[in-house]
């Protein structure tokens, strides 16, 4: 919970939280931030994708057991993992 609200509180264009831990920034997300959510990498990916804009930054943040690097097939489907990694 700690960890979200700094996150919040640096007040990012966009959140995405994945997994058992994405409810720590509440439902709607706090202090007007966006906030997309889901169980699994690809409950995100395409939501994620839209709201992408060239030059945008992406931190992606995750531990081992979300398996994060699945959005890659998403985001960019043209290119390996290798070539994005």
């Amino acid at each position: 919970r700690e960890a979200a609200r700094q996150v919040l509180e640096a007040k990012p264009d966009l959140v995405v939280a994945v997994g058992e831990f994405a409810g720590a920034f509440g439902a709607e997300g706090d202090g007007g931030v966006e906030l997309v959510s889901g169980a699994a990498p690809e409950d995100v990916g395409l939501e994620l994708k839209r709201a992408l804009r060239p030059g945008d930054v992406l931190l992606l943040k995750a531990s081992r057991g979300v398996q994060l690097e699945r959005l890659f097939a998403i985001l960019w489907p043209e290119r390996s993992f290798e070539e994005v990694h």
